[in-house]
């Protein structure tokens, strides 16, 4: 029996979450890939290129 979207979702978010997570805490390395490509901001700063691109046409 195939997955429901719903739970494709959560599988997908629990495996980033179980990704970003090291030793009980959150361990953001942005040489990941992809921590990369999921984080927009950190520090207030915007560090997703495609965000960047987007704020500065707005």
């Amino acid at each position: 029996m195939p997955l429901t979207t719903s739970q494709l979702y959560a599988r997908n978010v629990a495996n980033l979450l179980l990704h970003l997570v090291k030793d009980g805490a959150i361990a953001l390395d942005f040489a990941d890939e992809i921590t990369k490509g999921a984080c927009v901001t950190h520090g207030g700063e915007i560090v997703n290129e495609r965000a960047k691109q987007m704020a500065g046409a707005a």
